[in-house]
């Protein structure tokens, strides 16, 4: 997957997590006290994950295969990788206890982790509806993340350049465009952590279709008047 394609999924993830339950939202913390389940390591909840640690979630995704466990440590998808739902939990607990995002891969068979949660009470506040037998996880009250048509779409502004002129095209972004959207905010201030080296020297900006064209064009105003090396791209 491009570094581009990674990026515009996890913010799709993100803002669809967002979606979810925005009115557990603080400002400082984002979506911290939450669990969030992904289920299996796929290539589907890589972005998932990211999104979640992003919002400022704890969560647990599990790695049937080791190596794909690994990997996803490697590239920074998850912060944790365990092999027992006992020391999954000791670090959720104590991360979602401080408000703090998260991740930790948990290797081990699906069906056994889903058993062992149900048999203890796990309860995650959210969960993705296309997760196999998470209905017992539903009936106690766990959020689904809305389809992606189900939120408001938007136009996609990729820019491409170093990590210092990236941070300051971000700042530039920050303060003109987002001062009154804290979800927006929090996503550009905490992305380029996160996304790590599966999407370096990029940055994924995402605005309403109808000003997207103008917010473009001040982006490559500012970047030509800093003499910035940063080229940027808009996808409808």
């Amino acid at each position: 997957m491009s570094g581009d394609n990674f990026a515009a999924q996890s913010y799709d993830a993100y803002r669809r997590i967002m979606a979810a339950v925005p009115e557990k939202f603080k400002t400082e913390t984002g979506l911290g006290g939450m669990l969030f389940f992904a289920g299996r390591r796929t290539e589907r909840a890589l972005p998932l994950l990211v999104a979640a640690n992003i919002s400022g979630c704890g969560s647990l995704v599990v790695a049937e295969n080791a190596e794909r466990g690994k990997e996803a440590l490697r590239d920074g998808v998850v912060d944790f990788l365990v092999s027992s739902l006992d020391e999954a939990l000791r670090i959720l607990k104590n991360e979602i206890r401080k408000k703090q995002p998260t991740s930790v891969a948990l290797t081990a068979s699906y069906a056994e982790v889903m058993a062992e949660m149900i048999e203890r009470g796990v309860q995650p506040d959210l969960v993705d509806l296309e997760l196999e037998g998470v209905g017992e996880f539903l009936e106690l009250g766990a959020r689904t993340l809305p389809e992606s048509g189900a939120i408001p779409k938007q136009a996609l502004i990729f820019a491409h350049g170093t990590a210092p002129e990236l941070a300051r095209v971000d700042a530039f972004w920050r303060e003109r465009f987002l001062a009154e959207n804290l979800v927006s905010e929090r996503w550009q201030r905490l992305s380029a952590r996160y996304l790590g080296r599966l999407a370096q020297g990029l940055r994924v900006y995402g605005y309403v279709p109808e000003f997207a064209d103008e917010k473009v064009a001040a982006l490559k105003e500012y970047i030509q008047k800093e003499s910035l090396d940063v080229t940027v791209e808009l996808s409808r």
